[in-house]
């Protein structure tokens, strides 16, 4: 489970119903049951191992966690017993047993000993489904840690013997677990087809529980950068197990992977949502490996979001853990700790975490695809680092694993690591080549016809659920309906027995027609109703594409404005390089300040679902954090935001946008000189009904009462004047302990 993830990702309490526990007595009971009953000694064999297979199966539950020790007796328990009596089937059931609960515990060399010898119990005895489940065994306790290709190689003898047996079902199984082993080589081809195929198999058993399965061939398709189908087979894998009301592990690690392709596709509500619904279920289970996937990629999605305080509140838990944990979680942990680490310039902590992770690299298995996780956070703090040579060198590697597993993903994220150490050693025109490359990848991956498709698959997903619960509760009106239809005739019966004769007949019979009449009426208004209603839903479907299609070319145009400021300011940067005039520099600099302010009204634009207006609060937010890390300030300037959640129109925001990137580029050049320390506040809140008010103060040495002195007829003063004007606003400009800079103007809601 874990170790596909860890290829994949390098991208609470819940109440047990009484009737389950009681479910689970009542079954624990009876096996006890059968134990006591059992007349031979093979049949007590039997209940012994049922009884071990029991507790084994509960044993990951919080509430059971000490039925490990238990499964762990009665297995011990079979094996003196069928040994006693030479029973050979027993011996080697038991050897089975022992090697799942070994598995449990994480002593995966006592595990991969019962199943070989399991293997070589059955071999002798000539059992061919017994050596075939054995082989199963050996491969569930192998993991992906050791040889990948041998642990193959046992999987297909498995599913060999399962054809030649006829038994499809388990034929099927060995062939998951194989397709799984071939994405843990990077091998996503040949895994997507033994998926299919696999389900192919289900199909003519007739089995229905295949949510896993199209779980692990979204991923697949996630992999060979095919978003379409990777989201498509996802919520298939999430709707056969909500209708198959799967609350297991499986059900966590499935929306782990749906929130884990929500992701890629830049989908952080959604993605979060699954998260906190897988993270709702494996909290119930004692699952290392899943609960430290989940939580890591948590971690993962506060670094995205630059929200490194809590990306760090959660990595501490788990530090605390790390020596219990296994291969697969230690490893997940180094990458994101040292990325968190990295992100948050504590170096220190970081070079400890990246000489584990280095260490870890070099001890995989040739093949082996499963350490790939660690390759972008060391190349990551190898840049931050200035250890430029070296992170070419793990970057080389890394493209080279990437382009063998034909992974656009990875090679766009790639060709933009070497766009960035390019710039940084002055090698331009390579980096506009790597610049070029990226974005070519990038394309491929989100088309317009690509993102288009994916929105229709969310649109048909939760439209057929929307569906499903219509036609639910329909069915419950229709049994609450027969109900009270039947309630009713009992009534009816009782008064006509009290009341029929002779002379009721005839008006019964009249009452009779009367109701035929008005069912019939009632049947054709009710048809003349459908027909209309069918009109107008045809009608709302037609208008609802038409909006949704100007959605997206609006949503594109933005999205392509954006790309086109952001190319700007790219190149203003590299022209900054060639310069030697300081004044000429920061002209370039503030330029690129204000085409920022213009790009990040464009990128919330198309990043959110109302593309006509802008959250001011967070746009406002984002902007002072980019100045934050774009002036070299030594934390020696803070910032102080008082915002409302309002959103303005675009004819608005982005004048707004451009005087609040001058009033405090103006602020942070010359408020602050020959002080230690300085304070910014911007407050951005609503005056009165119909006008917004936006106040920019510094605490700063402010400014003499000549304006003209000052240079109030520079660039930057006119823009405010300027944009002041466009909006209607009243400008005040004072000095108030420092400059402020006061702006209100009408709201246009």
């Amino acid at each position: 489970m874990l170790k596909i993830t860890l290829i994949v990702t390098s991208l609470l309490f819940l109440i047990f119903p009484i009737r389950a526990q009681n479910n689970k007595q009542a079954t624990s009971v009876k096996r006890h049951d059968n134990l006591l009953n059992a007349k031979t000694a093979q049949q007590k064999i039997k209940a012994l191992l049922e009884l071990g297979e029991y507790h084994y199966s509960i044993s990951n539950q919080h509430i059971y966690l000490k039925s490990i020790d238990s499964a762990f007796y009665y297995a011990q328990r079979a094996a003196s017993l069928s040994e006693a009596i030479n029973y050979k089937i027993g011996i080697g059931e038991s050897y089975l047993l022992s090697s799942k609960i070994y598995i449990n515990t994480g002593a995966a060399n006592k595990a991969i000993q019962f199943a070989q010898q399991a293997v070589d119990l059955f071999s002798k005895l000539k059992d061919g489904n017994n050596i075939a489940r054995s082989y199963m065994a050996l491969v569930k306790a192998r993991g992906t840690q050791e040889d990948i290709s041998v642990s193959i190689s046992l999987a297909q003898k498995a599913y060999t013997l399962y054809e030649h047996s006829g038994k499809k079902l388990e034929q099927a199984n060995a062939l998951v677990e194989i397709a799984y082993l071939k994405m843990g080589l990077g091998n996503m081809e040949a895994a997507k087809t033994n998926f299919k195929y696999s389900l192919a198999l289900y199909r003519e058993c007739n089995y229905k529980k295949t949510q896993r399965v199209y779980s692990l061939l979204g991923m697949a398709y996630l992999q060979m950068g095919a978003y379409k189908e990777s989201l498509e087979n996802s919520l298939q894998a999430v709707k056969l197990l909500e209708s198959n009301n799967d609350t297991s592990v499986s059900a966590a690690e499935i929306y782990n992977y749906v929130a884990i392709t929500y992701n890629q596709l830049q989908d952080i509500k959604r993605s979060n949502e699954y998260f906190q619904r897988a993270y709702r279920i494996s909290a119930r289970f004692n699952e290392t490996e899943l609960n430290t996937m989940i939580l890591t990629n948590i971690i993962q999605t506060f670094i995205n979001l630059n929200k490194d305080k809590e990306a760090i509140l959660y990595l501490k838990k788990l530090e605390k853990d790390i020596d219990k944990m296994d291969e697969p979680s230690r490893i997940l942990l180094i990458s994101r700790a040292l990325r968190v680490y990295t992100e948050v310039s504590d170096f220190k902590s970081a070079k400890k975490y990246n000489d584990e992770a280095i260490k870890k690299l070099k001890e995989q298995q040739s093949g082996n695809n499963t350490n790939l996780i660690l390759y972008p956070s060391i190349i990551r703090y190898l840049i931050k680092s200035a250890q430029y040579s070296k992170a070419r060198n793990y970057v080389a590697n890394y493209k080279k694993i990437s382009e063998k597993n034909k992974d656009k993903k990875r090679l766009q994220e790639i060709h933009m690591t070497l766009f960035q150490l390019d710039s940084i050693e002055s090698k331009f025109l390579s980096a506009i080549q790597e610049y070029k490359l990226q974005q070519t990848y990038k394309d491929s991956l989100f088309s317009q016809e690509k993102n288009k498709q994916i929105a229709e698959l969310q649109i048909k997903f939760e439209t057929e659920k929307k569906d499903k619960d219509l036609v639910l509760k329909e069915q419950q009106n229709k049994l609450l309906r027969k109900q009270g239809e039947l309630q009713k005739t009992k009534l009816s019966k009782a008064n006509l027995l009290k009341n029929i004769g002779f002379g009721s007949m005839a008006l019964f019979l009249l009452i009779i027609a009367l109701l035929f009449a008005g069912y019939r009426l009632k049947h054709k208004t009710n048809r003349i109703l459908e027909s209309q209603k069918g009109e107008i839903n045809q009608k709302n479907v037609a208008l609802q594409k038409l909006v949704v299609e100007k959605e997206w070319l609006l949503k594109e145009i933005h999205h392509r404005v954006k790309n086109n400021l952001q190319m700007v300011m790219s190149l203003l940067k590299v022209q900054s390089h060639h310069l030697k005039d300081p004044a000429v520099i920061s002209a370039l600099k503030e330029s690129q300040n204000r085409i920022h302010s213009m790009s990040l009204i464009h990128k919330k634009l198309y990043q959110s679902e109302n593309v006509m207006s802008v959250n001011m609060s967070v746009y406002i937010q984002e902007l002072v954090e980019y100045f934050q890390s774009t002036f070299d300030m030594d934390r020696r300037i803070q910032f102080s935001l008082d915002l409302e959640a309002i959103d303005l129109d675009t004819s608005q925001a982005v004048p707004l946008g451009l005087i609040l990137n001058e009033a405090i580029t103006n602020s942070i050049k010359h408020a602050f000189a020959g002080k230690e320390s300085g304070l910014i506040s911007v407050s951005f809140k609503c005056s009165g009904q119909d006008h917004i008010r936006m106040s920019i103060m510094d605490n700063g040495v402010g400014i003499s009462d000549d304006f003209e002195d000052l240079g109030f007829k520079s660039l930057g003063m006119k823009l405010i004047q300027g944009f002041s004007t466009d909006l209607d606003a009243k400008l005040l400009i004072k000095n108030e302990s420092g400059l402020l800079i006061d702006i209100e103007f009408p709201y246009n809601q």
